[in-house]
């Protein structure tokens, strides 16, 4: 009888850790998918301002003409996408993301060296990307 009683407590228990077990595997894919969605999402709302301010200093736009303004909104929302951030914020914080990308939109609006711009921004890209994949 106690044979028994103890085999029917240790497969309660196998079942309740083995129930623990997938359930924090599930979470930590859940926040793994979170994180990777919130990234992609930051990448795309940047990429949208860089290109949209490349075309600008290309085609010469004057500094407070209707296409600045349009720019200055795309900024604005990426920097929206960025504030928003939930799960992805210290990996953000950690690569200095926001510094670099305002430092190099100043930068841009100030001289237009748009060959200053480029690479820059492909560094801010690239260290966001990273950490997507790392995650």
């Amino acid at each position: 009888m106690n044979q028994a009683l103890l085999g029917a407590a240790a497969a309660i228990l196998c079942v309740l850790i083995g129930h623990f077990l997938t359930r924090w595997s599930q979470h930590k894919q859940w926040l793994r998918d979170r994180k990777l969605e919130e990234f992609r999402e930051l990448v795309s709302a940047m990429t949208k301002a860089i290109v949209d301010t490349q075309h600008l200093v290309a085609c010469g736009a004057p500094d407070l003409g209707e296409q600045w303004q349009k720019t200055f909104e795309v900024q604005k929302d990426a920097l929206r996408t960025l504030a928003d951030r939930i799960f992805i914020r210290d990996e953000l914080e950690s690569i200095k993301f926001l510094d670099d990308y305002m430092k190099a939109f100043e930068d841009i609006r100030k001289d237009k060296d748009i060959d200053k711009f480029g690479p820059r921004m492909d560094a801010v890209m690239n260290a966001v990307i990273k950490s997507a994949q790392e995650i």
